[in-house]
C-alpha cells in the first residue's frame, strides 16, 4: 500500500473531525472507497512479526454518499487495495 492507491474499507472506520459534523464520530460502515493520503511503518508491536516490522498506519479520505470524508490512523490491514 502507498499514497495514492485506491482501497475500500473491509471493516466499518471512523471519521476523523468533518466541518459539517456529517460523520463526525459515526462508524462507516465497510465498502467505501477512497484515496491513501500518508503511510506511516511504526515500530509497535514488532516483536511479534518475523520480518521485524511493526504495524502499518494509514491517512484515507473516503467517499461516503457523495462527500469526502477523512479517516486518519487507522490500520493498514483495514482497508483492502482496489488499484
Amino acid at each position: 500500500m502507498k499514497i495514492g492507491s485506491i482501497v475500500r474499507n473491509v471493516h466499518p472506520v471512523r471519521a476523523n473531525f468533518a466541518a459539517n459534523g456529517h460523520h463526525n464520530g459515526n462508524p462507516i460502515k465497510p465498502g467505501h472507497m477512497g484515496t491513501v493520503l500518508s503511510v506511516k511503518q511504526t515500530s509497535l508491536n514488532s516483536a511479534y512479526n518475523l520480518s521485524e516490522k511493526g504495524d502499518v498506519y494509514i491517512d484515507v479520505v473516503l467517499s461516503v454518499d457523495g462527500e469526502s470524508v477523512a479517516c486518519g490512523n487507522h490500520l493498514s490491514g483495514t482497508f483492502e487495495i482496489v488499484i
